[in-house]
């Protein structure tokens, strides 16, 4: 296994329907899926007031029917306000599987919010890197099944003073692979003010083995005309799915990947993309 995609945190089960003790041996078999995503932000024009609201989660879930299933999953902030603000998210999640009858999910998700106050004609800034890593592989198309995904959004938001949330620019990027390619894609999106000064990217689409990957640079600058109470929204998960087809006979939990965050009220985050342009 690529050592890229070792994690630190998860869980690993194996259900075995039969009697006696699993004895892994070769099988004729294999899938894999992983995704990681990771944000740093940087070079704050202004301070944070006060901490952030970080909220982390990371669920897995594996059902082996007859085979073996590993799910792993991780989700962690790094923000530091003194002596300037510091900012730092990852998440991941890995699947891997064996046998005739498995499933195996994992999601990492990290929301991050802070708030910041700019007086009359200052510019708000900061500098920010996304980089997010998908990888599938799987022996039989026809047997086996491995999806990966991840995705990263980062929204400004006015504060009016009646605590109304306007959306004044976000940036997105996000990824998808599936067994087969039919529905794989590797793209971003944003408003003026997320300036992206530089994107590498590796695409790899539509084999047995997939590895697409891209890495933006970029910075922020808004000016404000008048005293402004702003908050900056980061939302990211990464996801990874691996199955036999069909599926195993049994009930399947449902996971509803990258919407843990709307608890919290961040809805309008997966509005603010409808509004963004569009850059190939």
């Amino acid at each position: 296994m690529n050592d890229e995609y070792l994690l630190s945190k998860g869980l690993l089960s194996i259900l075995i329907v039969g009697s006696g003790f699993l004895t892994v041996s070769p099988v004729s078999a294999a899938t894999f899926a992983a995704s990681k995503t990771t944000v740093e932000i940087k070079k704050f024009s202004h301070q944070a007031l006060g901490d952030a609201i970080v909220i982390t989660e990371a669920e897995d879930l594996t059902i082996a029917k007859n085979g073996e299933v590993n799910a792993e999953s991780e989700a962690w902030v790094d923000f530091t306000n003194t002596p300037q603000t510091y900012l730092k998210i990852s998440a991941l999640a890995e699947a891997q599987g064996a046998g005739n009858k498995y499933l195996g999910q994992g999601e990492g998700i990290a929301t991050v919010i802070g708030n910041f106050f700019i007086e009359k004609n200052q510019v708000f800034s900061f500098d920010f890197s996304t980089y997010l890593d998908l990888k599938t592989v799987t022996d039989d198309r026809g047997s086996e099944k491995a999806e990966a995904g991840g995705n990263v959004f980062l929204g400004l938001y006015e504060i009016t003073d009646s605590n109304e949330q306007i959306l004044l620019d976000s940036f997105f990027v996000g990824g998808h692979l599936e067994t087969g390619g039919k529905n794989d894609f590797l793209d971003y999106q944003n408003t003026p003010s997320f300036i992206v000064k530089g994107v590498n990217s590796i695409t790899s689409f539509g084999t047995t083995s997939e590895l697409p990957s891209i890495f933006l640079t970029g910075s922020f600058s808004y000016l404000f005309e008048s005293n402004t109470y702003l908050s900056l929204v980061e939302f990211q998960s990464s996801y990874a799915v691996v199955q036999t087809v069909p599926e195993p006979s049994m009930t399947l939990a449902f996971f509803l990947f990258g919407f843990v965050a709307t608890g919290i009220g961040i809805t309008p985050i997966f509005k603010a993309v409808n509004h963004s342009q569009k850059i190939r």
